[in-house]
């Protein structure tokens, strides 16, 4: 039997149809299991594709699971921002009114839908050594020399990589899904058919 379930995709950080960053969002998702999540990401082959779910802590409004082609994520910026237009587009309410609470593989994040803007607070960000193995797959990938580096770290969602230039220290961002620095943020969505993703069950 197939279930047809809602499944909106989206433009975060423009008004213009296919301008924005693309993102898949899918809607009364509780019944899906962690393959078919990742299974639906991988076709959908966009950078992000994210399930809204009913949540586990009662001052959530949602629970939101978000996948890239190849893996789950803790959590991301505009996958934040477009799933909380898409959820509110389907009809959703908050507890609180002009915030969301969301859920997510990093705990609760708040998101303020009242003014013209959705914007959310930048959770704390974890800042760690980056591991040589990532750092050796990155330098191989940028063309950067080895001994030009110096300096690295993981912030949670992000590589960074620091390296030599003539000017001084450069930084070299691959990988930037979030910027920990950045607190506020626009969102604008569009809908795209098919309305409904089916789902063998």
């Amino acid at each position: 039997m197939i279930r047809q379930r809602p499944f909106i995709q989206c433009d975060v950080f423009s008004s213009v149809a296919t301008k924005g960053n693309g993102l898949a969002v899918v809607n009364d998702a509780d019944d899906l299991s962690s393959e078919q999540m990742q299974s639906l990401a991988a076709w959908t082959n966009l950078a992000q594709t994210t399930f809204i779910l009913g949540s586990d802590d009662p001052t959530a409004d949602y629970k939101l699971r978000i996948f890239s082609p190849v893996r789950e994520m803790l959590f991301a910026g505009h996958p934040t921002l477009g799933s909380c237009a898409a959820w509110h587009h389907w009809g959703g309410e908050p507890k609180t009114k002009g915030v969301v609470i969301q859920e997510c593989g990093i705990g609760l994040v708040d998101i303020y839908i009242g003014g013209s803007r959705i914007a959310f607070v930048a959770p704390d960000t974890k800042i760690d050594t980056l591991p040589s193995e990532r750092l050796e797959g990155i330098v191989k990938k940028l063309g950067i020399a080895r001994h030009k580096i110096v300096g690295r770290q993981f912030c949670d969602v992000q590589y960074q990589v620091f390296s030599q230039c003539p000017q001084g220290a450069q930084t070299v961002k691959c990988r930037s899904w979030y910027l920990a620095r950045q607190r506020q943020s626009c969102c604008r969505q569009y809908k795209c058919p098919p309305d409904q993703y089916r789902i063998p069950e």
